[in-house]
C-alpha cells in the first residue's frame, strides 16, 4: 500500500494525463478502499462480543463464550463482511485489468523500470485480495449460522439470507491474463508470403539495385581548367531546343604593362551567348573596352550630285 502510494506520487506529474496512468489510479483506489476496511479489527470486534473480558490476545478467545451478544450487532458485522467481499471481487477485476495493461506496456522500454514495479505491485495485491476473499468466504457462512441460532427477527434473516446467496453465486471473475509476447525481429533473408491477388511489394537488398552513373562533378571540371578561365555552364537553360551540358570557356588575359586602363577580350563567344558572357570586373578603375562600329558610306548617285 505505501509502496504504491509512493510510486503514484512520483509519477503523477509526468504520467497523469496518459491512458496508461488510469490503471494506476484504479489500482490505487481499490487498494486504499481495502486498507480502510480494517478487516482484522472487525474480526477482533466480532470475537470480543462473545466475551466479557477485553481483548488481550488470541489466548482469551480460545476458551468458552461468556456472553451472548444481541442479534442486531451480529447482523451489522455480517452485513459489513458481505460488503467487504463485494469490494474484494471488484478489486480483483481491477487488478487483473491493470496487470494486463502493464504487461502490454512492457515492450515500450521508455519507462521500463516504472512498469516492472507496477506489475509486481498489482500482481501482489491481486494475490492478497484473492486470499482474503477465500478466507472471508469461509467465515461468512459460520457467522450466519451463529446468527440463526440466536433467534433473530425474521425480516433480518430474510435480508441477510438473500445477500449471502447472491454473494455465493457471484464468484470473483477470473480473467485470463496473457503474458506479453516477446518481440522477435525478422531477418531480411526470411521468406515473405505474398498473395497473388494483392500486390504488397517485396523487399530488395541494396546490393541488388543498379548503381546509377555518377555525373562528372563540377569541381572536377574546374580543377582541370587552366588558371584564369571562367567556365559557364548552360545546363539549366530554360530553352528546350538547346542541347544539354553546353559549356563555353572564356579566357581572360592579364593586362599588358602599356595598357593600364583596358583589358582586351579574346576568344569571344558566339552571338547567341553574348548576353550571358557580359560581366563586369570587380576591381575598381578597370574597364572593359567595347569595339566601335564603323559607319558604312552611303552610295551617291546622279541626283545627289545635282542637289549636293
Amino acid at each position: 500500500m505505501h509502496l504504491l502510494e509512493r510510486v503514484y506520487y512520483k509519477g503523477k506529474n509526468q504520467h497523469g494525463s496518459s491512458l496508461f496512468w488510469r490503471n494506476v489510479v484504479s489500482a490505487r483506489r481499490m487498494t486504499a478502499r481495502i486498507y480502510e476496511t480494517n478487516l482484522p479489527r472487525l474480526l477482533e470486534i466480532l470475537s470480543s462480543i462473545f466475551h466479557e473480558e477485553p481483548f488481550k490476545g488470541q489466548k482469551v478467545f480460545s476458551g468458552a463464550w461468556t456472553r451472548v451478544p444481541p442479534p442486531e450487532t451480529i447482523a451489522q458485522i455480517l452485513e459489513r463482511l458481505l460488503n467487504i467481499g463485494e469490494l474484494l471481487k471488484a478489486a480483483i477485476i481491477a487488478f487483473q485489468k491493470a496487470y494486463s495493461a502493464f504487461c502490454l506496456a512492457l515492450p515500450n522500454t521508455a519507462f521500463l523500470q516504472l512498469t516492472v514495479v507496477l506489475v509486481s505491485i498489482v500482481s501482489r495485491n491481486n494475490t492478497l485480495a484473492s486470499t482474503i476473499l477465500d478466507k472471508l468466504s469461509t467465515i461468512i457462512p459460520r457467522v450466519y449460522a451463529v446468527f440463526e441460532i440466536l433467534e433473530p427477527p425474521i425480516p433480518a434473516v430474510r435480508r441477510l439470507s438473500k445477500l449471502i446467496t447472491r454473494f455465493s453465486l457471484e464468484p470473483a471473475a477470473q480473467h485470463p491474463i496473457n503474458s506479453p509476447t516477446p518481440f522477435r525481429p525478422t531477418t531480411s533473408n526470411a521468406a515473405l508470403s505474398i498473395d497473388d491477388a494483392e500486390d504488397i511489394g517485396s523487399t530488395v537488398a541494396r546490393s541488388a539495385l543498379p548503381v546509377p552513373g555518377t555525373p562528372n562533378s563540377t569541381r572536377a571540371r574546374l580543377s582541370s581548367l587552366p588558371p584564369g578561365t571562367i567556365p559557364i555552364d548552360h545546363t539549366h537553360d530554360s530553352a528546350p531546343s538547346r542541347p544539354v551540358d553546353i559549356e563555353t570557356i572564356t579566357t581572360w588575359e592579364q593586362p599588358q604593362t602599356h595598357h593600364i586602363g583596358t583589358i582586351p577580350i579574346k576568344n569571344r563567344a558566339p552571338a547567341e551567348f553574348t548576353s550571358s558572357l557580359t560581366t563586369e570586373p570587380r576591381n575598381e578603375g578597370i574597364t572593359v573596352a567595347t569595339p566601335k562600329l564603323t559607319k558604312r558610306k552611303k552610295m551617291r548617285n546622279e541626283i545627289d550630285d545635282i542637289f549636293g
